[in-house]
């Protein structure tokens, strides 16, 4: 039977409002010759702040190294390991452990701070590089420290588990692997965070078979194998559509109330749903529904501010590389809306900095053969002052929405042009299957236009509304839930 909706249309104007969004500066960095892509995986960190300076783990054609930001220019700092290896790192005061990420055979190195000499040098009497053994098929491993000073490395490989491992000071022997989950696909990826304020870590997990995220803690001190049970984030968001809601990209931040934030990808493919977005674990170890950063993009990062209360969310814009570009939310208030370059150009896998910043802030990105970057600054002068985003709707008279949504037999949509101008109103369902061309007319400016959408013939369930004109392309969520 073909399904219809009848839709009438409205037209309303959005009113102006201030918005403190984007960073206020950003400063080129002069390129460095590097390995290809060698600020992959975003599950880890290459930038981190010491001694009032910024510095960089990176590989170039001779092995892997610490560089030291002078101006805008990276300078060598100091040989670590002659192979070429991808970087995560842990800080404690002035030691900084470094996983040197290369595959099954990995290694880790500690190097320390000299204020002597205002710069970093091995730790302890000489070089010292433990190797890592880890599994077959592996992808990516990632590290971070608990409060007892246990490190703790978390990875996948083709055996469809999620592993960990742990090591104590001096950190030279590492544990056999500990599984904490099974049954996922080989692509399927993990990363690791500690959660200081409950004195726990964390480790969350894609899982593109069961088409949801995985999520479980170790409470510090216990037996290392023992672990919560699958937490399955945000599983009351997700929907059946394209691969899922879980892909292989993550990027995690805890804020200092114990808030935990994860920059992911989803498999949903679909025009006006999201394939960047943000979930969210509340100190209480409930999450958030699923909320929505971007319906394009891949590779995505988060960095948080906490003086300003901001967070930001970076990804690629294209899948095989495009320009580096972010969207910002206030965590009082989270939505994302407009789009700010910082990167032009086909680079991918964007990094920063393993924990939280207040102002300046290192962003880098790759291609075949460099690493480009900016130094961005955030404003201060905007701290405790009243704050925006440009995505709050209930500040803004809406130019494209739906009330009520969800709905049960109908809603009422409203959308705005800003000029006389051919317009397409198209119904979609959750699979992008089209359903029927509800509207295909001419608008007229400064014209009000009132839209009821009647689904009493819709089964109940997801749909997509798209307004197409010739210089936009715009998307509504309509949920039936009759």
């Amino acid at each position: 039977m073909k399904k219809t909706a009848t839709l009438i249309l409205l037209f309303t104007l959005a009113l102006s409002f201030e918005v403190l969004a984007q960073f206020i500066s950003i400063t080129d960095l002069n390129p460095l010759e590097a390995r290809d892509y060698a600020t992959r995986e975003k599950q880890q960190a290459k930038v981190f702040t010491h001694a009032g300076k910024q510095w960089s783990i990176l590989a170039n054609s001779t092995g892997t190294h610490l560089w030291q930001l002078e101006g805008i220019t990276w300078i060598h700092a100091l040989n670590l390991v002659t192979k070429n290896s991808r970087a995560d790192y842990v800080i404690d005061g002035d030691v900084v452990h470094i996983l040197l990420y290369s595959g099954v055979s990995s290694q880790f190195i500690s190097i320390v701070y000299d204020h002597t000499v205002a710069n970093f040098t091995y730790a302890g009497e000489k070089k010292q590089v433990s190797e890592i053994r880890l599994e077959d098929g592996i992808k990516v491993a990632s590290i971070d420290r608990d409060n007892t000073g246990r490190l703790w490395l978390a990875s996948s490989g083709i055996s469809g588990h999620i592993n960990v491992r742990w090591s104590d000071a001096p950190y030279t022997n590492w544990s056999s692997p500990i599984t904490i989950a099974s049954g996922i696909r080989e692509d399927d990826i993990a990363a690791i965070i500690a959660l200081p304020q409950t004195n726990k870590i964390g480790v969350l997990w894609s899982d593109q078979k069961a088409k949801r995220w995985g999520f479980k803690t170790h409470k510090d001190g216990e037996n290392p194998a023992i672990w919560s049970d699958d937490e399955i984030p945000a599983s009351q968001s997700a929907l059946n559509t394209g691969s899922g809601m879980s892909d292989d990209h993550i990027s995690m931040k805890v804020a200092s109330d114990g808030t935990l934030y994860c920059a992911v990808k989803t498999g949903y493919n679909t025009a006006g749903l999201p394939l960047i977005a943000l979930l969210v674990r509340r100190p209480s170890g409930e999450w958030d529904n699923m909320y929505e950063v971007s319906d394009r993009g891949t590779l995505p990062i988060l960095i948080l501010n906490e003086t300003l209360g901001k967070i930001k969310v970076i990804y690629t814009t294209d899948t095989y590389g495009g320009d580096i570009v972010y969207k910002e939310s206030l965590i009082s208030n989270i939505s994302f809306c407009d789009e700010y370059t910082l990167i032009k150009g086909n680079y991918n896998y964007a990094t920063s900095i393993k924990h939280n910043y207040s102002k300046d802030v290192i962003i880098l990105a790759s291609n075949e053969n460099s690493v480009v970057g900016v130094l961005a600054t955030d404003d201060l002068s905007k701290q405790g002052g009243p704050q925006s985003s440009s995505c709050n709707l209930d500040n803004v008279e809406r130019d494209f929405y739906a009330y009520p949504n969800p709905f049960a037999l109908q809603t009422t949509v409203n959308f705005t042009l800003t000029k006389e101008q051919d317009y397409t109103l198209t119904l979609f369902d959750s699979n992008g299957a089209k359903i029927s061309q509800v509207s295909n007319k001419t608008a007229t400016e400064g014209e009000l236009n009132k839209l009821i959408v009647d689904a009493t013939s819709l089964a109940r369930g997801l749909y997509i509304l798209k307004l197409e004109t010739s210089d936009k392309v715009r998307t509504l969520k309509l949920v039936h839930e009759r």
